[in-house]
C-alpha cells in the first residue's frame, strides 16, 4: 500500500494567479530598468513623484499574492482564508491599476511627453493587463451553484472574457485621444 500524496490547499486558479503576478512583477522591473533611458516618455513619466508610489504599491501587491499563494499551498488548513485574501488582493489590484490608468491619462495633453503605449506601458502591473489578470481570477472564483463542473468553467470563462472586453471598452471611452 502506497502512502497518499498530500492534497494541496489551493487549486490551479491560484497557481495561475501567482504565475501571472510573477509575470507582472517581472514586467514592472523591466519597465523600471528601461525608464532610465534618456529623453524617453518612460523616463519623464518615472520622474513624476506619484509614479514611485504606484510602482511600489504594485510590487507589494504582487508579492502579497505570491506569499499568500505559497502560504495556502504549504498550509492547506488555511486555504479557505487564503482564497478570501486573494480575492481581496485582486479587487485591490483592479482598483490600483485603474487608478493609475486614469491618473496617467492626464499626461496625454498636459505634459511635453506622450505616453503612446497606454494602457499598458509604462504603468505598474502592466496597466490594463494587470487589471484583466486580477478580474479574470475574480471571475473564475464565482460560485457555480448547481451547474456541472464543465458548465461552471464555461460560464466563468465567458464572464472573464466579457470582463476583459468591458475593461478595454471603458478604456476606449475614457482613454486619451490621438
Amino acid at each position: 500500500m502506497t502512502p497518499a500524496l498530500p492534497k494541496l490547499g489551493l487549486g490551479w486558479r491560484e497557481v495561475a494567479l501567482s504565475l501571472a503576478s510573477s509575470f507582472l512583477l517581472a514586467t514592472g522591473a523591466l519597465i523600471g530598468r528601461t525608464s532610465d533611458l534618456a529623453q524617453t516618455a518612460e523616463a519623464y513619466y518615472s520622474l513624476v513623484p506619484a509614479v514611485r508610489w504606484f510602482r511600489t504599491g504594485a510590487a507589494a501587491l504582487d508579492v502579497a499574492v505570491l506569499v499568500t499563494t505559497l502560504t495556502g499551498i504549504l498550509l492547506p488548513r488555511v486555504a479557505r482564508g487564503t482564497v478570501s485574501i486573494l480575492l481581496f488582493l485582486c479587487l485591490t489590484g483592479i482598483v490600483a491599476c485603474w487608478s493609475e490608468l486614469l491618473w496617467a491619462r492626464q499626461f496625454a495633453h498636459s505634459h511635453v511627453f506622450l505616453l503612446r503605449e497606454l494602457p499598458f506601458k509604462p504603468l505598474a502591473n502592466f496597466g490594463l493587463g494587470g487589471a484583466v489578470v486580477f478580474a479574470t481570477y475574480v471571475a473564475l472564483k464565482i460560485p457555480s451553484g448547481k451547474l456541472p463542473p464543465w458548465q461552471t468553467f464555461l460560464v466563468q470563462t465567458c464572464i472573464a472574457v466579457s470582463s476583459a472586453a468591458f475593461q478595454f471598452l471603458v478604456w476606449a471611452a475614457v482613454g486619451p485621444r490621438p
